[in-house]
């Protein structure tokens, strides 16, 4: 086999490890490993409720939004008063 099938979970990947394998001690140090891979490199999906360091919480929206400073209009980059008139 070339390729492995897909599968959503630790749990899902480890059955079919096991299907393919067919030996139990074999089984059983993959299953290992793959626990410690797992718990080594977590999926995005298994930090729900987590938040990064350096997050900040907003707790009151209204007095965040009123904290904001309004930002400078946008200028134009090239005055095009100096272009060339028409004469026609």
């Amino acid at each position: 086999m070339d390729k492995l099938p897909e599968a959503d979970t630790v749990d899902g990947t480890l059955q079919v490890l096991k299907e393919i394998i067919n030996d139990p001690a074999a089984a059983v140090v993959v299953e290992n490993e793959l626990a410690a891979l797992a718990e080594k490199y977590p999926d995005d999906s298994d930090r729900h409720g987590i938040l990064p360091t350096g997050y900040v919480t907003i707790d009151d929206p209204k007095k965040f939004r009123d904290s904001l400073q309004v930002a400078e209009g946008a200028v134009p980059l090239v005055d095009w008063g100096d272009l060339p008139v028409s004469r026609i």
